[in-house]
């Protein structure tokens, strides 16, 4: 865990807070900060779930969906634990059990419908088969469906632990989405679709890049995860939004 110097609410904000542009890396830097404090913690895991369906819901939404790698809370079952934690007795799949009933608390007290997305790591594919079971033991019960998410850098195709998964997604009925084309070239997007069998693609900004390929795509329908703000704080795209990919 880092050791910051925060005395109140506003100073810590100041630390894991990203309000200006800088990149993809810089911006995912900012777990390191704070979730050491709250893996293994079962009261904390379902209190965020609970609170994350509270601000949706004071923000208007009346269907949210978060997605989340359940891996990165627990502190047993898992290799290797993340964060420099200490084993545990907190699995994945307890993760999961308290993500489902905090969300579940958030819809009866917020008149907001919540569901979850389970998120595979590209760079933790042996991660992957477990993500897939929980997938399918948790489907509709808040679960609907799997992403892979991470540094687009780590193609799939060498990494077998996300095609088994998504194979089997494909196999059960559970539906696929995929980050691909946020910070990585076109080819990323294509292989989430033709080799992952994406049903959405998580920004897919760069598709720009490849006519073809977008044009393959809106002849498909394909649905495209789009941030603005996110975009312009990672750097994906520029900070001139009237140029921005979701226009077009």
């Amino acid at each position: 865990m880092q050791s910051l110097s925060c005395e109140n609410l506003e100073t810590l904000q100041k630390h894991v807070v990203c309000s200006s542009p800088g990149n993809l890396t810089e911006f995912l830097s900012k777990f390191h900060i704070y979730m050491p404090a709250v893996v293994g913690d079962r009261e904390a895991v379902k209190r965020i779930a609970y609170e994350f369906v509270e601000m949706k819901a004071r923000e208007g939404l009346v269907y949210v969906e978060v997605r989340y790698n359940p891996h990165l809370f627990a502190n047993c079952n898992v290799h290797p634990i993340q964060w420099n934690q200490k084993e545990g007795d907190l699995t994945p799949e307890e993760v999961v059990q308290l993500v489902n009933a905090g969300l579940k608390e958030g819809e009866r007290d917020f008149n907001i419908k919540a569901r979850s997305i389970l998120c595979c790591l590209r760079h933790m594919p042996d991660w992957s088969p477990e993500i897939i079971e929980l997938c399918k033991k948790y489907h509709n019960d808040t679960v609907v469906a799997i992403d892979l998410a991470g540094d687009e850098g780590l193609r799939s195709e060498t990494f077998p632990g996300h095609l088994k998964a998504y194979e089997e997604a494909v196999r059960c009925g559970i539906h696929r989405t995929v980050h691909a084309g946020e910070a990585g070239p076109p080819s990323v997007v294509r292989e989430a679709v033709d080799m992952l069998k994406a049903e959405r693609i998580g920004h897919g900004y760069h598709t720009l890049q490849d006519p073809a390929l977008y044009e393959r795509l809106l002849k498909m329908d394909m649905h495209f995860e789009m941030c603005p703000w996110s975009s312009y704080i990672t750097g994906a795209c520029d900070s001139d939004f009237t140029k921005h990919p979701l226009i077009q």
